[in-house]
């Protein structure tokens, strides 16, 4: 892993691999956040795909975001994105775990 720098009061984790390895993830965002840090993780996932998946680690990774931005890139929704999201359809979910706890079609925690 990684060195997490020392004296960010944000870390952000990007891009589409991170959920395909959800252990990893899990275990980076877990050290992040014992620094104090906050969390912000970008996916080509939405929440609800994201809580149909079957990884028992991708229900700690998420406990362990404190921002998450869900959804795939789409070029032709670039305009207009706003703040932190790079195309229209992504969503800013804070504290994701609590959201899809929500949902009714989540996989269950073990």
């Amino acid at each position: 892993m990684g060195k997490v720098p020392a004296s960010n009061d944000r870390q952000l984790t990007s891009s589409l691999p991170h959920f395909l390895q959800p252990v990893g993830l899990a275990a980076l965002l877990g050290r992040i956040k014992a620094r104090g840090l906050h969390t912000t993780v970008y996916t080509g996932y939405t929440l609800e795909a994201l809580g149909r998946r079957p990884e028992p680690a991708v229900r700690p990774a998420l406990e362990l975001t404190d921002l998450l931005i869900d959804g795939p890139f789409v070029a032709s929704l670039a305009q207009g994105a706003g703040e932190w999201r790079g195309s229209r359809n992504q969503r800013l979910i804070a504290h994701p775990s609590t959201v899809l706890s929500s949902m009714p079609n989540a996989v269950a925690t073990p």
